[in-house]
């Protein structure tokens, strides 16, 4: 019997169209629902995280649109063939999110002159971020990752969509600095025997860092890195499916991860206060009861009844949210507490806690 797809948006492109796509190259049927701006807070609290698109498959209601893509892509082969070819692809992916966030950040700033200087930013970005884009393009005869048709290709031509509404592409290149993945990278390759350098220099593929560099070739994107890692010692899913929760629980981790950054780089103390206590009242009680539901379902393993990288990053994650608004905050959430032992427990990763740089406030060392 074959199974029916629903896909549930805003009648805009953006996150929503990548799906449509997807679906559309495989020749799949789907009920394409657009919802109308005046009906969303009505239908918000019926969807799993409060946030679109969602993807229904036989009525199951599935969120996050990276990971509804990345199981649309296994679904239809628009996927790599093995773990080296799922790399080039994801970081393909992220560098195009990277540049969309910013797009994202200008279209949506009210005040003018924080618009002014994220219009700048993207102007700045673009050469850098396309650039690249354009060398794998060149090299893979018309496509963004392989010589072939894959999901960045999709991906790039609905974001080239908006991208040109914003800004032109005469501009020169700026360089971005990001390492909230170090630690996690760190947790797996303790996982693995497998040669690990970081690169702390601004000379990097796309100006940013974490960089995994594997037999002298630098690798960009924390996200990237970690699923071809998560792939090599085995900490991925066994099939599209499992692969397909493994990533839900990831974007739900990055989502908690991104509102924890804000937080810890806002400036402004009065802003600072108020998305510390909308972090307390929605953020938490949101993600991490959902998290604490997969858990429990789980035996204290958040995507399978067994560890994978979800679990892993769960634990940078409460660690940083611990540091940022104290143990009180992540005490009552019973099966992620499980989840962070076992993870604690893995002699790899605690022979890595026990041996790291200090880190300042809270440490897992604590509770080791």
């Amino acid at each position: 019997m074959a199974h029916t797809y629903k896909v549930r948006y805003f009648n805009f492109t953006a996150r929503g169209e990548p799906i449509r796509m997807l679906l559309s190259y495989g020749e799949i049927p789907f009920e394409d629902e657009r919802i109308a701006r005046e009906d969303w807070p009505k239908i918000k609290p019926t969807t799993p995280l409060g946030q679109l698109p969602v993807l229904e498959i036989d009525g199951k209601q599935i969120p996050h649109s990276i990971s509804i893509c990345r199981y649309l892509a296994s679904i239809v082969k628009l996927d790599g063939k093995d773990a080296r070819e799922n790399l080039r692809i994801d970081v393909a992916v992220e560098t195009l999110l990277d540049l969309q966030k910013l797009a994202f950040e200008y279209v949506f700033e009210t005040d003018a002159a924080k618009k002014d200087e994220k219009n700048k930013k993207v102007k700045e970005s673009v050469p850098l971020f396309l650039g690249k884009l354009e060398e794998h393009a060149k090299q893979n005869g018309g496509y963004t990752a392989l010589d072939r048709v894959c999901i960045k290709y999709l991906e790039s031509l609905v974001f080239n969509t908006k991208l040109n509404n914003v800004v032109d592409k005469e501009s020169f290149s700026v360089l971005l600095l990001d390492t909230g993945f170090l630690c996690l990278k760190h947790f797996m390759f303790n996982l693995h025997p497998v040669y690990l350098k970081f690169l702390y220099i601004l000379a990097t593929p796309l100006g940013q860092l974490p960089l995994l560099e594997v037999d002298g070739k630098a690798i960009p994107q924390s996200t990237a890195i970690c699923r071809y890692l998560a792939s090599i010692v085995k900490l991925d899913g066994k099939d599209a499916k499992e692969n397909l929760a493994l990533d839900v629980a990831l974007e739900t981790l990055f989502d908690l991860q991104k509102m924890n950054g804000e937080i810890k780089y806002e400036q402004d103390a009065a802003k600072k206060k108020e998305k510390l206590e909308k972090l307390l009242q929605q953020g938490l009680p949101l993600y991490f009861g959902k998290l604490d539901e997969y858990a429990k379902k789980h035996n204290g393993y958040i995507a399978f009844e067994r560890l994978s990288w979800a679990d892993i990053l769960f634990v940078c994650v409460y660690e940083a949210l611990v540091n940022l608004a104290g143990k009180e905050a992540v005490a009552s959430y019973p099966s992620l507490q499980q989840v962070k032992k076992n993870v604690l427990a893995t002699k790899g990763i605690n022979k890595w806690i026990k041996n790291r740089p200090a880190v300042e406030g809270y440490d897992l060392k604590q509770d080791l």
